[in-house]
């Protein structure tokens, strides 16, 4: 744990905050003259500040490549945590052709359950994360969880702020636009229609260009297998842009929310019965910092 039970200077364990400085004091005079002061800084409000600092610079780096890549899609799910309703969001979108689902922060949404307090929640939370202008393409949640008899409200809310996206899983439109998808990645000019008279109004994409440019990839594999990997190499943002923004909505598509479920297990792990009193943002904190561990560790 980031912080001990017992953060006395005779504990066994104080804790890896604490323990991790006493072991950088061994060997650096400077810090270890500072860590004996009475002006220390170690104490637990500064270690919540810097694990909140820490997972906002987490949070921001998601954010931008959500931004560069100009849309995405929202991933929300609710489970209950020690009496208390907490909503996850989590977003999916693409970093290089590659996909990638990542967590951004959870809700407390104990005070209200109903469709209109989890739109407005969701509406929030994608406000104070600066992606609120972003548009979704899409918006998946677990039909089965505590929302579940709030889900088609939910969705049609939010649709009226985001007509662009597909709100049902298995509607007549969105297997349409599903099987547009598939077209995309097996260079079929002629299947994309259902997504471009779809997307092709609001999103930056041009109906034309994208014809030609679906065209002229397939002269370059008439030799070779058209395959999701082969694509990703011959797509260029610089030649092909409008078949690369294609083929990223293609791939931001959402097939479940088995991000959101992870979220909850990591929660359950760092805010267990021990540490039942932990705040929220505390909670959000160190979860964010454990889910995004591979954006963390590069933090400077």
């Amino acid at each position: 744990a980031l912080r001990g039970h017992d953060e006395r200077q005779e504990a066994t364990n104080r804790g890896n905050f604490l323990e991790l400085c006493d072991l950088l004091a061994r060997y650096d005079e400077v810090f270890a003259k500072k860590l004996s002061g009475s002006f220390s800084l170690t104490g637990h409000v500064t270690q919540n500040k810097l694990s909140e600092i820490a997972a906002d610079i987490v949070k921001s780096n998601i954010i931008e490549k959500v931004q560069e890549n100009v849309f995405f899609t929202i991933l929300v799910d609710e489970a209950r945590s020690f009496k208390q309703e907490q909503m996850t969001v989590c977003v999916r979108y693409t970093e290089n052709l590659e996909i990638k689902e990542r967590f951004l922060g959870f809700v407390d949404c104990f005070k209200r359950g109903d469709a209109d307090a989890i739109y407005q929640n969701i509406k929030q939370f994608l406000e104070l994360s600066g992606i609120a202008n972003i548009p979704i393409v899409a918006q998946c949640y677990d039909g089965v969880a505590v929302m579940a008899g709030h889900i088609n409200e939910v969705q049609q809310k939010i649709l009226q702020d985001y007509p662009t996206e597909c709100n049902c899983r298995f509607s007549s439109q969105s297997m349409k636009v599903a099987k547009s998808v598939d077209a995309v990645l097996k260079c079929d000019s002629e299947g994309i229609n259902e997504l471009l008279s779809k997307y092709g109004s609001t999103l930056p994409i041009n109906p034309k260009l994208s014809y030609t440019e679906m065209e002229l990839i397939k002269i370059d594999f008439l030799k070779k297998e058209i395959t999701p990997e082969s694509l990703k190499g011959a797509a260029s943002t610089k030649f092909y842009p409008d078949f690369t923004k294609l083929l990223k909505l293609a791939l931001t598509s959402p097939v479940g929310t088995a991000t959101c479920v992870r979220s909850f297990s990591a929660m359950q792990r760092i805010h267990n019965w021990l540490r039942s009193t932990m705040g929220q943002e505390r909670t959000w904190a160190l979860c964010l910092l454990h889910i995004e561990s591979d954006i963390a560790r590069d933090i400077n």
